[in-house]
């Protein structure tokens, strides 16, 4: 704070908290007085030397003894984390004053009588003020000074409404940037006199600490876990204040239409999960069903700690793993990355997307596709965890299947595999661990790898398919005997796994006469809707959708010649 030197006010000013000391209004404001019939205070101009030759050698800098700097009228007064005040004012055994006379444990020497005098006479007559005043009162400018200090003589006169207004403006203009005192507000409360920092936080935020009554400590309530929440961390971005209070410019806030609005202050958890329940606990300093520390709601019974303790800072009160499960009850897959593609970079989560508000699936368009698949196809590529390698399980065949690539038949369709989920919670889904369910006993999945009998498997430690029809098991495809198939194809070898003659012989070695001797070309003159002259497989693409089709690996032989 700069110091407030002689103010040239006018003859109408007066104590503006109702003192008005006798003779104050007639005297000329440019006369250097303190009090009417009271010799000169000693203020902090009169001590600063002391404190800069005996205190400061050790209290100042980044890091001061005890965390208290001497340097600076407001480093002098300040108070301790707790709220309590240092340099009391009108306390003879203030600490400031205990140190001065060797009286606190460490290493302190008393000062001379004549310096400590004088600290005394700062400390105890002067109420530690940090200048001869006109018109305002010794503890005008020391925040410790619950009787005098201005800020708290603000609030009880219900701030800048009415009375308070006009002595206030009188004085130091309508915008407090002077005015007839020359005095300017604002060059001590730089963000403004009515910024949110001016009563509580600081320059890095208007969150506590420090709270109202200059209290630093996070063990208390009105300061706890304020600044975790405001400048973020590694769990998440910083907070706007409006997350728990409303932030709304009501005279409310601040100055109850003249009577002072007292705290506590109100706590609205408008981003809760269950806006109904979600409750702020001020007796044992705990949120419950908030959004931030609830997310999946009540039903989750996995987390850790979903009611934490606002006052325990740093003492893991939301970790990783307290908010939700790793995994949430209702997942299987404890890989967040896999699902949550938009929140993580790198394998690393991104704080700006994590307790916003929004659950990021995946990083495609929509739908399905959001985790898997692309805007063309829910099927990969890509995989849960963004890879497009079909030498990988996640990968392998799947397009391959369901675009018809190698022109073997039409597009396979997902159902013929998986239970395609109807939503994201659908049982089979992500309450079930990773890899992803193949040919589950569900109504309408496999209908064609089922076909003839046929028993369709899935091994995950192999990759491969087992008795699927498509792949020529079944009742009549298990009677060739033509050496060299492949009725076991590895999900993700590549094209190798399905040419033709890969699942049945070219002809068939099954014992039926109509195929002994048979070459490919010969296929024709009995399979003439599914092959050409050729030897070609007939696959048909409609003029309209443009949709593929073919007889060939449909589920129904189809028998007659040209």
């Amino acid at each position: 704070m700069n110091a407030w030197t002689d103010m040239q006010m006018p003859a109408s000013c007066g104590r503006w908290i109702g003192v008005v000391v006798a003779g104050l209004a007639a005297a000329s404001c440019s006369e250097r007085s303190s009090q009417v019939g009271e010799a000169p205070w000693t203020t902090y101009q009169d001590v600063a030397p002391l404190l800069a030759q005996r205190c400061t050698p050790c209290h100042s800098g980044s890091s001061p003894g005890g965390g208290y700097s001497a340097n600076g009228y407001l480093s002098a007064v300040s108070r301790r984390d707790d709220g309590t005040p240092r340099a009391a004012p009108g306390d003879p055994n203030a600490l400031v004053l205990m140190a001065a006379a060797g009286a606190l444990p460490g290493p302190h020497t008393a000062l001379a009588s004549p310096e400590l005098a004088q600290l005394q006479d700062w400390v105890v007559r002067s109420r530690v003020a940090k200048d001869q005043y006109t018109v305002h009162l010794k503890g005008w400018m020391d925040p410790a000074d619950t009787e005098q200090f201005h800020g708290l003589e603000l609030r009880r006169n219900a701030y800048m409404t009415n009375a308070a207004a006009d002595n206030c403006q009188h004085c130091h203009g309508d915008d407090l940037r002077g005015g007839v005192s020359h005095v300017d507000c604002n060059s001590c409360h730089s963000a403004g006199v009515f910024a949110c920092n001016t009563c509580h936080g600081d320059s890095a935020s208007p969150a506590p600490p420090k709270d109202l009554h200059g209290v630093r400590s996070t063990t208390a309530l009105g300061v706890g876990a304020h600044r975790s929440h405001a400048l973020g961390g590694r769990l998440h971005a910083a907070y706007d204040c409006g997350a728990c209070h409303s932030t709304q410019p009501t005279p409310d806030h601040y100055a109850g239409y003249g009577h002072p609005d007292e705290p506590p202050a109100p706590v609205a958890l408008r981003s809760a999960a269950l806006p109904s329940d979600a409750t702020w606990d001020r007796t044992s300093g705990t949120c419950t069903n908030a959004y931030c520390h609830q997310p999946s709601g009540p039903s989750d019974a996995s987390p850790t700690n979903p009611i934490p303790h606002w006052t325990r800072v740093g003492a893991g009160e939301a970790r990783c793993g307290t908010c939700h499960g790793l995994p949430p009850a209702s997942h299987a897959d404890n890989r967040c990355p896999a699902c949550h593609q938009a929140s993580y970079a790198a394998g690393q989560l991104l704080v700006s997307q994590h307790a916003n508000g929004v659950v990021d699936l995946g990083a495609g368009p929509s739908g399905c596709s959001n985790c898997h698949g692309d805007a063309s196809s829910p099927a990969p590529p890509k995989d849960v965890l963004g890879r497009t390698d079909e030498s990988l399980q996640t990968v392998g065949a799947h397009r391959s299947h369901l675009e018809a690539r190698h022109l073997l038949r039409g597009p396979i369709a997902c159902t013929e595999c998986h239970a395609v989920p109807a939503s994201l919670h659908a049982p089979g889904h992500i309450d079930h661990a990773p890899p992803a369910l193949v040919f589950p006993s569900v109504a309408g999945v496999g209908t064609l790898a089922r076909t003839d009998g046929a028993q369709p498997s899935y091994n995950a430690g192999s990759a491969s398919c087992g008795s699927v029809y498509c792949h020529g098991s079944g009742l009549r495809g298990e009677m060739d005997a033509t050496p060299n198939l492949i009725r076991n194809p590895v999900w993700n070898a590549g094209v190798s796994q399905a040419t033709c003659g890969a699942c049945h012989g070219i002809p068939p070695q099954d014992g039926r006469p109509a195929h002994v001797g048979v070459t490919l070309t010969e296929c024709h003159n009995c399979h003439a809707a599914t092959v050409t002259a050729t030897g070609a497989i007939i696959v048909t693409r409609d003029p309209v959708t443009g949709a593929l089709s073919s007889t060939h690996i449909d589920g129904i032989v189809q028998l007659g010649g040209p």
